[in-house]
């Protein structure tokens, strides 16, 4: 799989799939942290992750900081419908965040921050 959507909305994150594929990505949606980690503890093969800054009671980066924890090193692409904060860019920064996307998201953003991530991961 190319790419890990972890969107607690399930039209947006549907929507955002179809993106995915339309820029030629294989995505997989799933709503909560606990199931992104899960997929990511099963040994299935993800590229990039794709985390919304919010997802319902939890927090986009609580998620990153959770996979940094487990020795995930995976590129992580964050999405919000606003652009961060200084806080958040500061956060974003120390979790080693590859990019940040703001909703709505076009696909040749998406495909674009997909190839970013995945080129600055094989560095």
């Amino acid at each position: 799989m190319d790419l890990l959507i972890v969107e607690d909305d399930d039209i947006v994150g549907r929507v955002i799939t179809r993106l995915a594929g339309l820029a030629g990505l294989r995505a997989h949606h799933v709503t909560t942290g606990k199931d992104a980690l899960d997929m990511l503890a099963s040994g299935e093969p993800v590229a990039v992750v794709l985390v919304d800054l919010h997802l319902g009671a939890q927090r986009g980066l609580s998620l990153v900081t959770d996979m940094r924890r487990r020795g995930d090193r995976r590129p992580v692409i964050l999405m919000s419908g606003l652009p961060p904060s200084q806080q958040d860019a500061e956060e974003l920064e120390r979790c080693g965040v590859s990019g940040f996307l703001v909703k709505p998201i076009e696909e040749d953003q998406l495909a674009h921050a997909y190839h970013v991530a995945v080129n600055a991961g094989s560095r």
